[in-house]
């Protein structure tokens, strides 16, 4: 799907730099260098400076947007790669202070599920054995990268794609290339049969596209490496477009590719679109009918929305049937894969905004708990503070209760009377005096000390119980004064950043809008 991860290091001439480059800028974030505008309140370790304005960040993106439109790019080439590299580097591409979408909601404080449009619009082609597959690859680009023949030659599946350095790709550097293709792996011997042709071609909308060449499909004792079928619904739920051939001399009816047909209608009809191929190669008229009618009527049963089923003839022109009069069909299946490009801009266009939205609500979601935990932290203070007063009541009462008790000693207390309330003002004299026992037995204590009772209870029981309330209200003001934890400041204005920086990127979404707005006035 155009929403899935994938990444095309050849595109920059230099297989894998462009990632390369991406990874590292990543990882050095701010640390290893001064970054503008939000780079610099990516993370508490960074400097807290503001994110660039919206006419900054739209101003930096037309410039590196006008480089680029020097490649004589296509308008969708141009917007769906635009898409790409603000999920991976931002509108001002590797520039310092530049963030991608993706960055922001990978942010701890976010942790946003996005994934990175594709920049190319993925068309499969399946078919019967000799169905004309690869023929029409190299139709399209105008150059001969894949083998054809009556032969069984592609045994594999074979991405075609367009790049600035002709090369090849085999197995495990393909799974490399294509990101995206993880999960392919799963399927045992496939890893040996995947490869990726790179061509220069700038044909058509080639650059914007990426052909998967698959095995042709054949009943009897062929045996295929891999799980073919499995392997190709799997390559379905990735791709936007599937082209159907069928071979009106060949297998185009043999059960392995009705089977599959029949898969693929379950999960992907709208991705499907049906030709017969190599229509030149049946001469009368009355034979291409009769071919077309079995095709159909085997398919009947097998796909939705059968009424509005269409079988266009098609084949590639060449010298030995220019004068041939039969339908040609070809113009339509590259307005269908014109058409999946056009659909891709706008589903990645709107993915975007989504994504966006999503960032942008978190943030707002991440500042609003932020602040119901600080007023929830002043409620905690205040009732923390309240038992600190409390247990501090109960130290001053314990004190009370223990000098009382020592008072009534009588050394103590005539130490008291002697030395320490002449040295004292009125006050505290007459508060030393509430505290010392006025009468003394013959060996010394005072009368009733060590059974004196307040209200009934003796006073050592009162200064326990002082003790145990002391002990709970600590324990209850330590769970009570516990703080929730919130953004610092940096954090808070990181989360502000993002806000105002997603907002420019919304208005960068808008301006390819009208650039996509803009072709189809043109092309009406």
């Amino acid at each position: 799907m155009a929403s899935l991860k994938h990444h095309n290091p050849l595109e920059s001439g230099k297989p894998s730099s462009s990632s390369s480059e991406a990874k590292d800028a990543a990882s050095r974030g701010g640390t290893t260098r001064e970054k503008k505008g939000l780079g610099g309140v990516l993370s508490d370790t960074r400097g807290s400076k503001k994110a660039p304005s919206t006419s900054t960040i739209e101003g930096r993106h037309h410039h590196h947007h006008r480089g680029e439109s020097n490649q004589k790019a296509s308008p969708n080439e141009r917007i769906l790669k635009s898409i790409h590299d603000l999920y991976e580097r931002g509108p001002n591409g590797n520039q310092p202070g530049s963030v991608g979408i993706l960055e922001i909601a990978k942010d701890p404080l976010l942790n946003v599920t996005c994934w990175k449009p594709r920049k190319k619009v993925s068309v499969l082609i399946i078919g019967n054995h000799s169905a004309g597959k690869s023929s029409f690859i190299n139709w399209y680009i105008d150059e001969s990268i894949q083998t054809t023949g009556v032969a069984i030659e592609t045994r594999g599946f074979t991405y075609v794609t367009s790049g600035r350095k002709r090369e090849s790709l085999k197995g495990d550097a393909t799974f490399a290339f294509y990101d995206h293709l993880d999960g392919l792996e799963q399927f045992e011997g496939i890893q040996a049969n995947v490869f990726t042709e790179v061509s220069t071609s700038k044909e058509k909308n080639f650059p914007a596209i990426d052909f998967i060449d698959t095995p042709g499909l054949v009943d009897g004792e062929m045996e295929y490496p891999f799980d073919v079928s499995a392997a190709i619904l799997w390559l379905a739920d990735h791709v936007d477009l599937v082209l159907v051939f069928f071979d009106p001399i060949g297998q185009a009816l043999c059960r392995r590719t009705m089977k599959v047909i029949e898969a693929l209608n379950e999960k992907h009809a709208e991705k499907l679109s049906y030709y017969m191929s190599k229509a030149d190669q049946v001469e009368k008229e009355h034979d291409r009918q009769r071919v077309l009618i079995q095709i159909t009527q085997n398919l009947s049963g097998r796909i939705n929305n059968s009424h509005a089923f269409k079988l266009p003839t098609i084949y590639l022109p060449n010298e030995q049937n220019s004068s041939v009069n039969i339908p040609n069909a070809l113009s339509e299946v590259c307005e269908d894969i014109d058409k999946a490009i056009r659909l891709t801009v706008q589903k990645n266009l709107t993915a975007m905004k989504d994504d966006c939205a999503r960032i942008d609500r978190k943030v707002v979601e991440v500042l609003e708990e932020d602040k119901l935990k600080r007023a929830e932290n002043v409620k905690r203070s205040m009732r923390g503070a309240a038992l600190l007063a409390l247990s501090w009541v109960f130290i001053f009462f314990m004190t009370f209760v223990a000098f009382v008790e020592l008072f009534a000693f009588r050394f103590v207390g005539n130490f008291v009377r002697r030395t320490v309330m002449p040295r004292c003002n009125d006050f505290f004299a007459a508060v030393l005096m509430g505290m010392l026992p006025s009468e003394v037995d013959e060996v010394g204590r005072s009368k009733f000390s060590a059974m004196q009772r307040w209200g009934g209870v003796r006073r050592r029981y009162v200064f326990g119980g002082a003790l145990l309330g002391y002990i709970l209200v600590t324990y209850v003001k330590n769970v009570v004064w516990t703080l929730n934890k919130v953004l610092t400041k940096k954090e808070h204005a990181r989360m502000q950043a993002y806000r105002t920086y997603l907002q420019g990127l919304l208005k960068i979404r808008s301006n390819l809008y009208s650039e996509y707005f803009k072709q189809l006035h043109t092309f009406s």
